[in-house]
C-alpha cells in the first residue's frame, strides 16, 4: 500500500511538471547531439561535466531559492546580487587576516580573529541588515518592493566598491576555503532548498506567503502583522543572497567588487522558468530548482561546443518568453477547460 502512494505521489509530480521537465530533456539532448556532432565528445554522460555543469551556477542557484520565496509572497527583490556582494567582500576580509588585499575597513578583521563561525555569522549580518532595510520599506513606508530594493541594490553596490576599495580581496583561509571544495557547495544548494521547500510547503510562515501573493489587499487589511511578516520574508532573502555570497568565496578563492551584478536577473529567470508568478502566489522550491539546472545546462552546453556568451543570453531569453506563454495557456485551460487561451 506505501509502495502504490509512492508510486501515485511520483507520478503526479511527473505529470504536473511535464512541462519543465521536457523542456530540461529537450536542452540536454540538443547539447548532447551537439557534442558528438562538433566535438565528437558526449556532454551529459561524463560524471565530471555533470559536476561542473552546476557548480559554476550555484551562486545564481542559491539566490534563485530567495527570488522564488519574494516572487510567491508577490514582491521583488533585485538587491540579492549587491547583498550577495556584501557579504562577499566582508567574509573575505575576515578570514584573510590582518592582510586585506585593499579593503577599506582593515580594523575590523582584527574583531573576529579566533573562531571561523563567527567571521561566517558577520557576513551573515551584513545581509541580516539589507533585509531589514528592504523589508521595512516595502512593510512599513509602503515604497513598492521594485523601488525598494533598487534603492538597496545601488545602495550595496556602492558599499561594495567602498569596502574594497575597488580591489580584488584573495589569499584567504584554507580552514575557509574548505566550504567550497568539492561537491560541498552542491550540497549546500540542494540542503537549502529542502529547508526552504518544506518551510513554505508547510509552516505557517510560507501559507502566510502563497496568501499574501495571492490576494496582498484583502490580507493587509485582515492582518495587522502583516508589516513584521513582510520583514521577515526580505530577511530571509537577503540573509539566503548572504549565505551564497560566501559559498561563492569559497569556491572561487577570492571576491572582487564587480561579483553578483546582474544575478537578480539569471536569478529571476530561474524562477520563472520553475514556473514562479511574478504576479505572486504561484511558485515552488523544487521547480526553481528544475529551472537553475535548465539554466546551467544551457550555459555549460554553449561553453562546452566553444559557442560565444552572448548566445546563451538569446535562448535564455527566448525560452523565459516561451515557459511564460505555456504557463499561460495552461492557466488558461485549467480555468477554462476545452477553451483556448486568449491572446495575451
Amino acid at each position: 500500500m506505501k509502495k502504490m502512494k509512492i508510486v501515485t505521489k511520483i507520478w503526479f509530480y511527473l505529470r504536473d511538471r511535464q512541462r519543465i521537465l521536457a523542456l530540461l530533456v529537450m536542452v540536454a539532448f540538443a547539447f548532447e547531439l551537439a557534442g558528438w556532432l562538433i566535438k565528437q565528445q558526449s556532454f551529459m554522460f561524463d560524471l565530471d561535466r555533470l559536476a561542473m555543469i552546476l557548480l559554476p551556477n550555484l551562486d545564481v542557484g542559491i539566490l534563485a531559492l530567495a527570488m522564488t520565496m519574494v516572487m510567491i509572497s508577490g514582491g521583488i527583490d533585485l538587491s540579492v546580487g549587491s547583498v550577495l556582494a556584501a557579504a562577499a567582500v566582508v567574509t573575505a576580509a575576515m578570514v584573510q587576516g590582518t592582510d586585506m588585499g585593499g579593503a577599506t575597513v582593515p580594523v575590523l578583521a582584527g574583531v573576529f580573529t579566533s573562531v571561523l563561525g563567527l567571521k561566517l555569522l558577520l557576513g551573515l549580518a551584513v545581509g541580516l541588515v539589507f533585509g531589514v532595510v528592504t523589508g521595512a520599506l516595502v512593510a512599513y513606508a509602503s515604497i513598492p518592493p521594485f523601488i525598494a530594493s533598487l534603492g538597496t541594490m545601488v545602495t550595496g553596490r556602492g558599499f561594495v566598491i567602498w569596502y574594497s576599495g575597488g580591489h580584488n580581496i584573495d589569499g584567504l583561509s584554507p580552514q575557509f576555503l574548505l566550504l567550497g571544495q568539492g561537491v560541498t557547495p552542491i550540497w549546500i544548494f540542494f540542503g537549502l532548498a529542502a529547508i526552504m521547500g518544506l518551510t513554505l510547503a508547510y509552516t505557517r510562515f510560507g501559507k502566510f506567503c502563497y496568501a499574501l501573493g495571492s490576494n496582498r489587499p484583502a490580507y493587509l487589511f485582515a492582518d495587522r502583522s502583516v508589516p513584521k511578516q513582510i520583514v521577515l520574508i526580505y530577511v530571509g532573502s537577503a540573509l539566503v543572497a548572504a549565505l551564497a555570497g560566501i559559498v561563492t568565496t569559497a569556491q572561487s578563492g577570492m571576491t572582487y567588487p564587480t561579483l553578483g551584478q546582474a544575478y537578480e536577473l539569471d536569478a529571476i529567470a530561474a524562477s520563472v522558468i520553475g514556473g514562479a508568478s511574478l504576479g505572486g502566489g504561484i511558485g515552488k522550491i523544487r521547480d526553481t530548482v528544475l529551472g537553475v539546472l535548465i539554466l546551467a545546462v544551457i550555459k555549460s552546453g554553449f561553453n562546452f561546443i566553444g559557442v560565444d556568451n552572448y548566445f546563451h543570453q538569446m535562448v535564455e531569453g527566448m525560452i523565459i518568453v516561451l515557459v511564460v506563454i505555456m504557463g499561460r495557456h495552461r492557466q488558461a485551460q485549467f480555468r477554462n477547460p476545452g477553451v483556448m487561451a486568449q491572446p495575451l
